[in-house]
């Protein structure tokens, strides 16, 4: 009996192949997810953006304020080649979309608030990212 139970076994085989089948997509369909990722970044898709939020002195978002962007510390000092002005939506929030990879100069107001003197540049943004800053007015 004994003899007879191996001799059983040995004729059992295990198919592995739908096992290494399954294997191998899941690891090519993570390989792409992973890379495809990359690729988006590298293809440009997303584009460089900046979220801009407004808020007063009391830390209330403020719809409806003007936002404007300025490329250069001339361009700011002389209000020209503005990007927008472009206003905030319910949230206080404002998107500048398709900029540059460099740090951009930020006038927010809203009636007679505004965010000079205080934060008015942005760090350098990065590429394929939606950057985000916070400005105060008041």
């Amino acid at each position: 009996m004994g003899t007879e139970l191996v001799e059983g076994l040995s004729s059992l085989r295990i198919n592995k192949k739908p096992l290494m089948k399954r294997t191998t997509l899941l690891i090519a369909f993570f390989a792409l997810v992973l890379l495809g990722g990359t690729i988006v970044k590298a293809s440009g898709i997303l584009k460089t953006q900046l979220m801009v939020t407004v808020r007063n002195d009391l830390g209330n978002i403020e719809q409806g304020a003007e936002v404007t962007l300025y490329g250069s510390i001339d361009d700011y000092n002389n209000e020209k080649n503005a990007i927008g002005p472009n206003k905030t939506n319910a949230k206080g929030k404002v998107r500048f979309i398709d900029l540059e990879q460099k740090a951009y100069y930020i006038v927010a107001k809203k009636g007679d608030k505004d965010n000079f003197l205080a934060g008015e540049k942005t760090d350098v943004l990065k590429s394929g990212r939606i950057n985000q800053v916070t400005v105060i007015i008041q």
